[in-house]
């Protein structure tokens, strides 16, 4: 059975996080949860079709809207989808916006993993990033996502902040494995071109991250989530075993996925799609015609080879020669192999019969990686 992944995008937030370049916005007065969920509903009757292994809320924060609304949406795509007896069915969080009764319903409404924007358990760093939630009220959403019946946790953690020491950091990792997720992402703070914080460091308001600690960071960070069984399978992704997140798992392998909402993505039989990333625009167009889509353009050839290995090398794991050949062909790699081997003498990567994958170096330096595959 081909089953395929859902992502549902939510474009609102409480307000927008200094870092955050992500197509999400402050909610506005004259937004209104039930015309958002209207449209999502007729986009995903215009289009779902098959089965569904994953779904995924994401945004912005979809925790903001209401539960009773997330039932509709969860009982639209039940109607048009057959929704697989092993779904992973993932919410997206901020601490700020979840009470107890809010975690007990939506648990109520079908969702079975949590996803939580923590970011750090420290309230200097917390306000430093804009986050509209304290270490305590983190820590309060873990304990009642868990009363509330959630067995998969997931907690977000940002590194290498401006002025952040190392052993700030520490505390941070052993604070957060203490509240016991079943899984961790963690990500090193990037100053993106037009947000706040970019304004700041441009500025002089704010020192610029050191990419030389975060690299410390990272690599310690690697050894003691090790330590606490937490098994790396991606670059940024640390999980206990069998709690890795499949839907975006799918993205790495390949698997199609649709996306629903403003400036949602799709991709379906190697043609990717993008909606209006503008919210009311895109009401407007689904009201309209059913769908909002924005541009789309199909992945063939050496691109798609080039996109799947610079994906799969995101995994631990690697690629499998073996599964690229009966993806792509017996010559899958041959306008790959000069670049293999030239990343592979920067010690970027190590390659054999069986796989091709990062090597601690290559972690480090894996945008070189893939840019050399682009």
């Amino acid at each position: 059975m081909n089953a395929r992944g859902v992502y549902v995008h939510f474009p609102w937030c409480l307000s927008k996080c200094a870092y955050c370049d992500f197509p999400s916005r402050p909610f506005p007065s004259s937004a209104s949860w039930p015309a958002y969920l209207d449209a999502l509903i007729r986009e995903i009757e215009a289009r779902a079709q098959g089965a569904v292994e994953t779904l995924y809320l994401g945004g912005g924060t979809p925790s903001m809207c209401p539960p009773s609304e997330l039932a509709r949406l969860f009982a639209a795509l039940s109607a048009k989808v057959e929704l697989l007896p092993s779904l992973e069915a993932t919410l997206e969080a901020n601490p700020a916006t979840v009470s107890p009764d809010a975690l007990a319903d939506l648990r109520a409404v079908g969702f079975n993993r949590l996803s939580l924007g923590v970011q750090s358990t420290s309230d200097r760093y917390l306000q430093l990033l804009g986050r509209r939630h304290t270490a305590a009220d983190a820590q309060t959403t873990l304990r009642g996502a868990r009363g509330a019946g959630f067995a998969n946790l997931s907690v977000d953690l940002i590194y290498g902040l401006p002025g952040q020491t190392f052993a700030e950091f520490q505390t941070d990792l052993r604070t957060l494995t203490a509240w016991e997720p079943e899984h961790i992402s963690l990500y090193a703070l990037s100053v993106e071109p037009g947000t706040l914080l970019e304004t700041a460091v441009r500025e002089g308001r704010m020192p610029a991250p050191d990419e030389d600690l975060a690299a410390d960071m990272y690599l310690w960070a690697r050894e003691f989530l090790a330590g606490r069984g937490f098994a790396q399978y991606e670059l940024s992704n640390f999980s206990r075993p069998g709690r890795e997140c499949r839907h975006n798992l799918g993205y790495w392998t390949g698997r199609d996925y649709f996306g629903f909402g403003a400036a949602a993505h799709s991709f379906l039989e190697g043609v990717r799609s993008w909606n209006i990333a503008d919210p009311e625009a895109y009401q407007t167009e689904v009201n309209r015609e059913g769908c909002a889509l924005a541009g789309q353009e199909k992945l063939t050839g050496s691109r798609r080879v080039a996109e799947a290995a610079m994906l799969g090398l995101r995994l631990t794991a690697g690629l499998q020669p073996e599964d690229m050949r009966a993806r792509f062909g017996t010559d899958w790699d041959l306008e790959l192999r000069g670049k293999f081997e030239a990343v592979s003498r920067q010690g970027l990567i190590s390659m054999n019969k069986d796989d091709i994958r990062l090597t601690p170096r290559g972690m480090l330096l894996s945008n070189v990686v893939f840019r050399e595959m682009i």
